[in-house]
């Protein structure tokens, strides 16, 4: 058995699987667990029956349902009621029950910007898929303890069909079945999903002895078999200092704002 395949990821609420794929094909030993069948609800469906996993757990990846937190909904929610609400928070009350459980590694959760900031607070990170090279804009927020990949941002696409403008997934995915659509549309972005286990692939479990080969700080992360503080690695894996990446970025959103303004 490799040293990758002792690291078990738990996937919570996973779905297709699509965040937690990085992982798989590099080797992880992931664990999806997720309601897939309606009234057959047990452990490896619903993460809130989840009994402690007696082994070491590398990375938690979690995706409650968003349904009653998205702001993109906001409309129905007087509507619904509590109760849906209280269904909903229940999931992420069993995310963090988990998390505490196991002490791992690195641990993250995601929802689309809504009102899930008033229960749990600021997130850690708010992100677009654009952010990631996937061309179209998505606000989703992140809370963890996790290390942020690394942004590879590009323009988002837009497509105008009788008179009304859409993003290129919402153009793909408009003529599928409702749940099918949802589904589709509820996919973690692939390239978030590679920078993702880029920066987290190999936390710093060694302790604090492990120095960078070229700055002899602290190391952060292994690449390689070789340790590496967050700046040295970031420059071995984007091929610039944070401080070039910095201001090429400060670049692209001023352009940004300037086609925005020519509008």
């Amino acid at each position: 058995m490799t040293e990758k395949k002792t690291k078990i990821i738990l996937d919570l609420c996973g779905g297709t699987g699509s965040w937690s794929k990085p992982y798989l094909d590099n080797g992880y030993d992931v664990k999806i667990i997720d309601a897939n069948e309606w009234g057959n609800l047990n452990e490896s469906t619903d993460i809130r029956l989840l009994k402690k996993i007696d082994k070491p757990i590398y990375g938690i990846l979690a995706a409650p349902p968003c349904t009653h937190f998205a702001g993109s909904g906001a409309r129905w929610w007087k509507d619904k009621g509590l109760e849906p609400l209280k269904d909903g928070l229940s999931i992420v009350d069993a995310v963090f029950r988990i998390v505490f459980a196991h002490k791992p590694k690195f641990w993250v959760m995601e929802n689309p910007v809504g009102r899930l900031v008033h229960y749990i607070g600021k997130p850690k990170m708010i992100f677009n898929p654009c952010d990631y090279g996937d061309p179209y804009t998505k606000k989703t927020c992140l809370w963890g303890e996790f290390n942020e990949p690394i942004k590879t941002p590009v323009e988002p696409k837009f497509i105008t069909v009788g008179g009304k403008r859409m993003s290129e997934i919402h153009y793909k995915t408009f003529a599928m079945k409702p749940n099918d659509r949802a589904r589709e549309r509820s996919k973690t972005p692939g390239g978030f999903a590679k920078a993702f286990y880029e920066a987290n692939k190999w936390m710093n479990i060694y302790g604090d002895m492990r120095t960078c080969i070229k700055c002899k700080m602290k190391a952060d992360v292994v690449e390689k078999g070789k340790d590496y503080c967050a700046e040295c690695w970031f420059q071995y894996f984007s091929g610039e200092t944070m401080e070039q990446y910095e201001k090429r970025q400060n670049e692209l959103e001023e352009r940004r704002k300037k086609k925005n303004e020519e509008k």
